[in-house]
C-alpha cells in the first residue's frame, strides 16, 4: 500500500497479504490494526510513522518500521516474530513490545521520552543506540526487560542510557561500544548477569540491584544511590582499570570482588556475608565496614596492598585474613568474633586496635617502614607475633591469655604491657626469650596491671623462659 503523501489506517482494520508494505513520503499514522500472521513494513521516507492507539494491541506476524522524522510510540504492540525500529523512537506514552515466539526486538537508533518502555521477549532485544537524553531529547521514563533471552547494548556516545525512573533488567545484559556512562535517577535492578569488553561508569542517584555477575574492563559507582550486591562477583578485568564503588554497599551474597587494577570501597560495607577482595594493587577500605551488619568473613589476596582508611572494620565470627601488605590510613578498630590475621607487613603512623574471639597473628614486621602510633590488641585465643612491632614511642598493649611472641616489641619510649584476658589467669608466654621485648636502653621495665589504679613494673629478665606473668584477680576489661 503506497501513499504519494500521508498514510492513515483506520482502527480495527485487517490486513491481508504476507508482507503488508505500507510505503508513505509524509506522515503515516496508524490506528490499532490486525495483520496476524503477516509481516508489517512501514516506511515514511519524508515524515513519521506512529503507533500511539492505547486502546488495544497493534498484532502482527512481524514488525519493521522506517521514519525520515522518526517513530513515536505510545502503545502495545504484539508479534510472533522480530520487530525492527530503524529510526529514532520517541515515547509518548507508556509502551509494551513483546514478541510471543521470541523474536529479536531491535531499536537502531535513539529512544526518548519520560514515558516507561517495557520489552518482552525470550529472543536478543537490541538497543543500537542512546538511550534517554539524545539531542535535546527527554531521558526514557523508565525500562523494563523480561527475564529470558538476552538485552544487547551496542551504543557509542557521551551518556549511553540515562533513566528518569526506575530500570529493571530482567535478562542477561551485554554491552560493547566505546567508554559507557549509564545514568539512573530510580530504583535500578539488574536481575541477569551484567557485562562487556568496556569500561563502565554507572551514576546511580538511587539504589542498584545487582543480582547476578557483573564483569567489565573498568566499573565505577558514584552517585550516592545504595548498591547491593547479590550475584557473587563483581570483576574488572582491564590492566590496571579500576573497580570503584564509591556509593554504600551492601553484600546480598558471598561475594568475590577481583581487579587487575585498584580495588576501592569509598562509602561504607554492610552484610553478614563473605568478602574476598583479589587484586595485585590496591584494596582501599575509606568507609566504615560492617558498622551496621558485621560481615562474615574478609579475604584478601597476597599481591598488592590493603589501605585501611575508615576507621573501623566488623566482622562476626569467621575471620579477617589480609594477605598483602597493609597501609593504616587512619586510626583503625578491628572487632572480630573469630580470628584476625595479618600474613604480611603492617605500616601507617596511626593507632590500630583489635579486639578478637580467635587467634590474632601477626605475620611480617609491623610499624617497620612507618611506625604505628600504639598497637593494642585483645583475644580470646592467642596473640602471635612473627615479625618485629615498631611503635613510635606509643604503647604496646596485648590482653590475652596465651601470647607467642617470636620477635622484637619495641615501643621507644612507650610502654609494653602484657596481660592476661581473664582476671587472675597466668599468661602463657610460649619459649619466647626476654630479648623479643626490647626497649632502646639495657634495663626497660615490662608493664603489667596490678589492679585498675596502678600498674607495676617487673624487670625484662623475669618473664624469660619458663617463667610466665600473673596479674591479680581484679578485672580491668
Amino acid at each position: 500500500m503506497d501513499g504519494d503523501g500521508g498514510l492513515s489506517i483506520a482502527s480495527s482494520a485487517l490486513l491481508v497479504g504476507n508482507p503488508v508494505n505500507l510505503n508513505a513520503v509524509n506522515d503515516i499514522a496508524l490506528s490499532r490494526f490486525l495483520a496476524a500472521g503477516s509481516t508489517v513494513n512501514v516506511t515514511s521516507t519524508g515524515g513519521g510513522v506512529s503507533l500511539v492507539d492505547a486502546s488495544g494491541t497493534y498484532s502482527f506476524g512481524a514488525l519493521s518500521v522506517t521514519a525520515a522524522n522518526g517513530i513515536s510510540l505510545g502503545a502495545m504492540v504484539s508479534t510472533t516474530g522480530a520487530q525492527t525500529y530503524d529510526s529514532p523512537v520517541t515515547l509518548t506514552a507508556d509502551t509494551v513490545l513483546t514478541s510471543t515466539g521470541a523474536g529479536d526486538i531491535s531499536f537502531n537508533s535513539t529512544i526518548n521520552g519520560l514515558f516507561g518502555l517495557t520489552v518482552n521477549t525470550g529472543g536478543t532485544t537490541a538497543f543500537n543506540d542512546v538511550i534517554g537524553g539524545s539531542a535535546g531529547g527527554d531521558r526514557l521514563g523508565s525500562l523494563t526487560t523480561d527475564a529470558g533471552g538476552t538485552s544487547v547494548f551496542s551504543i557509542n556516545g557521551t551518556t549511553q542510557v540515562s533513566i528518569q525512573n526506575d530500570a529493571l533488567f530482567g535478562d542477561d545484559v551485554s554491552i560493547s561500544g566505546n567508554s559507557q556512562i549509564w545514568e539512573f535517577f530510580g530504583d535500578t535492578t539488574f536481575d541477569g548477569t551484567v557485562g562487556g569488553n568496556v569500561q563502565m561508569l554507572m551514576r546511580a542517584h538511587n539504589p542498584l540491584t545487582l543480582d547476578a555477575a557483573v564483569e567489565f574492563l573498568a566499573y565505577q559507582v558514584v552517585s550516592g544511590g545504595l548498591v547491593t550486591v547479590n550475584g557473587g562477583s563483581v570483576t574488572t578485568t582491564g590492566n590496571a582499570f579500576p573497580l570503584d564503588i564509591q556509593n554504600n554497599l551492601v553484600l546480598g551474597a558471598d561475594t568475590v570482588f577481583s581487579s587487575q587494577g585498584p580495588l576501592i570501597f569509598r562509602g561504607t560495607v554492610d552484610g553478614a556475608f563473605a568478602m574476598t577482595l583479589n587484586s595485585p594493587r590496591r584494596t582501599v577500605f575509606r568507609g566504615v565496614v560492617g558498622g551496621t551488619t558485621p560481615l562474615t568473613s574478609i579475604t584478601t589476596d597476597a599481591p598488592g596492598t590493603t589501605e585501611l582508611e575508615g576507621g573501623s572494620i566488623t566482622s562476626s565470627g569467621n575471620s579477617l585474613t589480609i594477605n598483602d601488605a597493609t597501609i593504616l590510613g587512619a586510626d583503625t578498630v578491628i572487632t572480630d568474633a573469630g580470628a584476625v590475621t595479618f600474613n604480611n607487613t603492617v605500616d601507617g603512623a596511626f593507632a590500630l586496635t583489635i579486639d578478637a574471639g580467635g587467634d590474632v597473628t601477626f605475620g611480617g614486621a609491623v610499624g617497620g617502614t612507618d611506625p604505628l602510633t600504639s598497637l593494642t590488641v585483645g583475644t580470646d585465643a592467642a596473640i602471635n607475633v612473627n615479625g618485629t612491632i615498631t611503635t613510635d614511642n606509643g604503647n604496646v598493649t596485648f590482653d590475652a591469655d596465651v601470647m607467642a611472641i617470636a620477635a622484637t616489641l619495641n615501643a621507644g619510649a612507650g610502654i609494653v604491657a602484657l596481660r592476661p584476658r581473664t582476671a587472675g589467669e597466668t599468661i602463657s608466654l610460649g619459649t619466647e626469650t626476654a630479648g623479643s621485648l626490647a626497649r632502646p636502653t639495657p634495663n626497660w621495665t615490662l608493664s603489667r596491671r596490678a589492679s585498675c589504679a596502678s600498674a607495676a613494673r617487673v624487670p625484662a629478665a623475669s618473664i624469660s623462659p619458663p617463667q610466665s606473668a600473673r596479674r591479680a584477680p581484679t578485672p580491668c576489661r
